[in-house]
């Protein structure tokens, strides 16, 4: 399994052993850390395991406060960052963890990335974002906007990010949320996404069916 831990992570694990946490059964994961455990994990494509339109990622327990980066199958981090900009990412995450804002890597797409919907009311390509977001806590959420630039009114579904089980492994979920339909005009919807770093991902399906649509997004 391809988990990088962060030094910070590594010397609170040999100083006080495992971290460990009561068992839930909720998909929000474990509770209880305080600022000296946080630190990140960093999770590879590579060892995502499917379920349905669901992807699970393996973390094993880790504190509320830790970050989670989705690296992709050849292990290159969100925005092609070093190690060493991570880890100071996340020290300014850490300077402030109360905030409701996100941290940002990468270029945005001047009028939002692009997306398509074919025919038969089915969901289009995935669009995915030039700009990952890392959520500043556990509880930040990221907010989607799309709109319809041609053809048919469309519905949109954004992924997030949740912390849960598969089976007893414990790990992150990356899940499609439905966050509107449009007509032309912007639409905005919320996801989850707590401490996550990743690009955001959107998808759009016609509601007509014998239409298609095609529009753009931005987050």
């Amino acid at each position: 399994m391809s988990i990088r831990r962060s030094w910070l992570a590594a010397l609170v694990l040999a100083l006080i052993g495992p971290l460990v946490y009561p068992m839930a059964a909720s998909a929000e994961g474990p509770s209880g850390s305080d600022s000296s455990r946080l630190g990140y994990v960093v999770v590879n494509e590579a060892d995502a395991s499917r379920v349905g339109d669901a992807v699970f990622y393996p973390t094993g327990r880790i504190a509320d406060d830790t970050v989670v980066v989705i690296a992709d199958a050849e292990g290159n981090l969100p925005g092609n960052i070093t190690e060493a900009q991570l880890q100071q990412l996340v020290q300014t995450r850490n300077a402030d963890a109360r905030s409701t804002a996100a941290v940002t890597v990468g270029e945005p797409t001047r009028g939002g990335s692009q997306w398509s919907a074919p025919l038969g009311c089915k969901y289009g390509p995935i669009a995915t974002s030039s700009t990952a977001v890392m959520g500043m806590n556990a509880d930040y959420k990221e907010t989607y906007a799309f709109w319809v630039n041609t053809g048919s009114p469309a519905n949109g579904s954004a992924k997030g990010y949740y912390r849960g089980y598969n089976g007893s492994t414990f790990g992150t979920w990356a899940s499609w949320y439905w966050i509107g339909s449009s007509s032309g005009a912007t639409t905005k919807g919320t996801v989850p996404w707590g401490n996550t770093l990743a690009y955001p991902e959107f998808q759009g399906a016609a509601t007509y069916c014998s239409a298609v649509s095609l529009g753009a997004y931005t987050s």
